[in-house]
């Protein structure tokens, strides 16, 4: 669905999507001596998601971007949600073009809390978290363009996995060539 009108171009996108997953595998114990891996859960998974997208080319220079989406899940043999999977994320992101030749990007990744894999029937959860990132780009011609930015500017140290932060805040330099 798209609109233009007085206040720019906006674009849409709604998706709903059911599945019905066999044989879920969502942890198992590794023996160190024997190296042979033991399934302690298993299921079948009822999973149902709504995403909505939009972008909105407010003005020539400013462009917002956003993504939705809702998950609900259900593990048949325990009733615990499908492992890892938060029943919200949410990202965004602006870009703001100053000229044909720089422009700044800034992105915020919402993640919701989740049951942990690797320990589903003891109660542990992935906490909810934010990350937020900022980019600067400089287009030298149609073909080349370099970017310089910081991942995870509040240095948030947020779980993936359950026990193993994510890297703290990291700055990056990079050039992309069209060929």
């Amino acid at each position: 669905i798209g609109r233009e009108g007085a206040l720019g171009e906006l674009q849409s996108k709604t998706s709903l999507k059911g599945e019905y997953r066999t044989d879920v595998q969502i942890t198992s114990i590794l023996n160190p001596v024997t190296f042979e891996s033991t399934v302690i859960n298993s299921g079948a998974a009822n999973l149902v998601y709504l995403e909505q997208e939009w972008k909105w080319e407010a003005t020539g220079r400013l462009t917002l971007t956003n993504l939705w989406l809702l998950t609900y899940s259900k593990m048949q043999n325990n009733d615990l949600p499908y492992p890892d999977l938060s029943a919200m994320a949410i990202k965004g992101k602006a870009n703001y073009r100053f000229s044909p030749v720089f422009s700044l990007e800034g992105r915020g990744h919402y993640q919701g809390p989740s049951v942990a894999a690797a320990y589903p029937n003891n109660g542990r959860f992935h906490p909810n978290y934010a990350l937020f990132d900022a980019e600067l780009r400089v287009t030298a011609s149609k073909d080349v363009q370099f970017q310089a930015g910081i991942e995870n500017l509040t240095d948030n140290r947020a779980e993936v996995v359950l026990d193993y932060p994510l890297p703290g805040r990291m700055v990056y330099l990079g050039m992309q060539v069209a060929l």
